[in-house]
Formats: structure tokens, C-alpha cells, sequence
């Protein structure tokens, strides 16, 4: 029975020791990021690119150090409030709706639960089926715990001080942190690319 790569020798897709090698090299780190899709020659990159992701959040952080740079103390503190009573207003919101989600599923699962511990399994056979199914509504509880919001409800309001404070240095530590994994996924992705290179050079391939 062919396997996912031999499968493509069967069909007639590869045809050449080049080709196969090119194939099976999907199965090593240099191809990480691709595994997930089709396995096939025409779907085997020759060079990647980095992603992005951190050199983007690293941007996103140094444009928001600047931008509030761009603001006199006074409008500092204006701006400063606004975000609070923004993000106060959304925190209420998903707060109350998570809070009512959770209270809906407690009264699902607790009617659930009564019908599954009142049931009667026809045979001994069947007892496992029961537990079973008192056990997944029981590990599911934690979907009725509201106690994280609760919390969060109970934080006290920062000052337009505090919240300059923490914008700020949060900014600075997304840049530093960023920029180290932007660095590391450039290695990365040069490490990956050098390997392909390689292989396609000892198989003659360009």
C-alpha cells in the first residue's frame, strides 16, 4: 500500500530520484510551516518567507509610542480617559455576556445532568454509557464559572496616570520582545531556505 509520499511514484507525478527526494523532504523542519497542506510536488515551496507577525506587532508598538509622543501632557490625560472609559464600557459588556451565557448553560447542563443520573441503563452493558455521560457534563462545569469576570469587574479603575504608565510600558516591552522574535524567525527562515538550497544543489535541481 503506497504511503503519502510513494503514493506520487504509483500515480506518476514523480518520476525522478530529483522529484522524490523534493517530495519526501516535506517530512523534515525545513518544511514545517507546509505540512498541513496538500503532499504534493507542485505544493512544495522552494523558499519561504518569514512571517511577519512579530515585525507587524513590533511596528504596531513603536507607532503607538510615537503617537502618543505626538500629544502635550494635558491632551495626554484627555486621551488617557477616553481609553479608560472605553475599555471600561467594553469590559461591562462582554463581562454581562459571558456572565449570561454561563448562567444559560448552568440550567442546560444542570437539566442534562438530572436526566442522565435518573436514567436506567437497560443492561450491566450499558452503566459505562451513563458515567460517561455524567462525567462530560461534570468536566464541563467550568463553562458556568463566572468568577474570572467577577474579578475583573471588581479591578479598580486606573487613574489617567496609571493608564499612561502602563500604555507606555507595555509599548516598550511588545518592541523589545517583538523585535527578538523577529530577529529569530529571519534566522528561522533563512536556516529553512539554506537547506532547501542545498538539497536542490546536491539533486542538480534549479
Amino acid at each position: 500500500m503506497p504511503t503519502g509520499y510513494t503514493n506520487s511514484i504509483q500515480s506518476g507525478e514523480v518520476n525522478t530520484f530529483a522529484d522524490f527526494a523534493t517530495l519526501c523532504s516535506r517530512a523534515f523542519g525545513a518544511h514545517i510551516m507546509s505540512r498541513d497542506e496538500e503532499n504534493s510536488l507542485d505544493k512544495t515551496p522552494k523558499k519561504y518567507e518569514p512571517d511577519t507577525y512579530h515585525r507587524d506587532r513590533r511596528d504596531g508598538a513603536l507607532a503607538k509610542l510615537a503617537y502618543l509622543a505626538s500629544f502635550c501632557d494635558s491632551d495626554l490625560l484627555i486621551l488617557a480617559q477616553h481609553q479608560i472609559n472605553r475599555e471600561r464600557r467594553a469590559l461591562v459588556i462582554s463581562a454581562k455576556k459571558h456572565m449570561k451565557d454561563a448562567s444559560a448553560t448552568k440550567v442546560k447542563y444542570g437539566t442534562m445532568l438530572l436526566d442522565a443520573m435518573t436514567w436506567r441503563p437497560p443492561t450491566e452493558e450499558h452503566l459505562k454509557l451513563k458515567d460517561f455521560m455524567v462525567n462530560q457534563i461534570v468536566i464541563s462545569a467550568g463553562d458556568c464559572d463566572v468568577s474570572y469576570w467577577t474579578r475583573q469587574l471588581a479591578q479598580p479603575v486606573p487613574t489617567p496616570e496609571e493608564w499612561l504608565k502602563n500604555a507606555i510600558s507595555q509599548a516598550e516591552t511588545d518592541v523589545v520582545y517583538h523585535d527578538k522574535e523577529w530577529e529569530e524567525e529571519l534566522g528561522r527562515t533563512a536556516a529553512r531556505n539554506l537547506w532547501i538550497s542545498q538539497l536542490a544543489e546536491s539533486l542538480s535541481v534549479d
